[in-house]
């Protein structure tokens, strides 16, 4: 049996979420998003959400030089 978290090819079976201290994770796509978190790349094959996990993530705040 496999696990939700388990490769299933090229199903988009997996969702990117990420919350407000910037923490990322890989999260079944059929399971309710928990609070606090949200949706960063939409259901996607897990390969997909793993290379997007390996990637640096964008800061959740944004640098002073941006503020104007």
């Amino acid at each position: 049996m496999l696990s939700p978290f388990d490769d299933r090819g090229d199903e988009p079976s997996h969702l990117l979420l990420a919350n407000e201290a910037g923490d990322r994770c890989v999260w079944p796509a059929f399971a309710e998003v928990p609070a606090g978190w949200r949706t960063v790349l939409p259901a996607s094959p897990h390969r997909t959400c793993l290379a997007a996990l390996r990637q640096p993530a964008p800061s959740p705040h944004p640098s002073q030089g941006d503020a104007q």
